[in-house]
């Protein structure tokens, strides 16, 4: 028999390696990686900003497909109430919302981490679908041609709501 002392490992040995192995696996469990995946795949995350200008969502997100502006001969197809200005642009993707990744962080703060292996999946399967999704979406101006509000409608026209959770 080989008595090599490395290759013996007592009970108490075993424990303190087992507990550590537990601990780094609730570690690694309550990292909320669905929240990241959901936040870092939305489209135009810091775009809907006060400071955000027409010239800076049109670099962004290409040419409108529709544009108006208070004082012209074209009718405006959207609610322009308090609004001096709009670009309808037609993009593709999942558009950022204030909650995202709200509702997995709360069930994995819930069930301490042990959601997220049903988690990541479902979110997964989710961005590649939204990935595909197209939209129209509306960009409000004030007088300055800043950033105001926007609204977004899916490809049926109907209006989507961007409020988050």
């Amino acid at each position: 028999m080989n008595n090599c002392p490395l290759l013996i490992v007592n009970r108490q040995n075993m424990r303190i390696i087992r507990t550590l192995f537990i601990a780094c696996i609730c570690v690694l469990a309550a990292g909320c990686i669905s929240t990241a995946i959901d936040r870092s795949s939305s489209k135009y995350r810091n775009m809907f900003a006060a400071s955000t200008t027409r010239d800076m969502f049109r670099t962004k997100l290409g040419v409108p497909v529709q544009n108006w502006e208070s004082g012209s001969t074209n009718r405006s197809e959207y609610n322009v109430t308090n609004s001096y200005a709009y670009d309808a642009f037609a993009v593709r993707g999942k558009i950022a919302k204030p909650g995202d990744g709200a509702a997995q962080a709360m069930i994995n703060a819930i069930s301490l981490g042990t959601s997220e292996a049903i988690a990541i999946p479902i979110t997964v399967i989710n961005t590649i679908e939204a990935s595909g999704q197209r939209h129209t979406l509306v960009v409000f101006y004030d007088t300055a041609l800043h950033y105001k509000r926007h609204e977004l409608y899916d490809k049926n026209g109907h209006k989507e709501d961007t409020s988050g959770y």
